[in-house]
């Protein structure tokens, strides 16, 4: 059994780009009717289920992070916790660099909206124009990655420093 918090993190990361990649290849979208259209403008469409799913597993790496932050900076170092944090800092990279790539592949549309789950309260509080017009899903994918990152950076380096004690 894995006790490691951020080992398991890291194997859910994993498990969630499995599901994204299940996802996709269930989907199956009809042949365009005007074939004389630009096929190389034409996106995909994002799906609000699979960016819920990306946001969400990235707020809670960060929550987990913060708290592994928390917990370490009493506990003592173990060489054990540099090498785990070192593949999730890895696994984590992956993860975003994939999903950036993937959210930039795909249209937009419709994921900022009131029928989403995830956008539904501040939409309703700020109004979708004034909500939309500075939060887009690329804005807080991007906040949100490099908030993770700065984290997983953090916890190495308050590894390496312990490890220098």
């Amino acid at each position: 059994m894995i006790k490691n918090r951020i080992a398991i993190l890291g194997i859910f990361d994993i498990i969630i780009v499995f599901w994204i990649v299940w996802f996709e290849r269930q989907i199956q979208y009809e042949p365009l009717l005007d074939y004389s259209s630009n096929l190389s403008a034409m996106k995909l469409p994002l799906h609000p289920e699979v960016y819920n799913t990306m946001i969400i597993t990235i707020i809670l790496n960060i929550v987990a992070l913060i708290y592994e932050l928390r917990i370490d900076s009493i506990s003592e170092f173990k060489r054990s916790h540099w090498l785990i944090l070192s593949g999730y800092f890895i696994i984590v990279l992956f993860c975003m660099i994939t999903g950036y790539r993937y959210i930039s592949t795909r249209a937009s549309d419709g994921v900022i909206d009131e029928y989403n789950t995830l956008f539904r309260f501040p939409i309703w509080l700020f109004g979708k124009e004034l909500f939309s017009s500075f939060i887009t899903i690329t804005s807080l994918y991007y906040s949100l990655f490099a908030l993770h990152i700065c984290l997983c950076m953090l916890n190495l380096y308050l590894c390496v420093k312990k490890m220098k004690e």
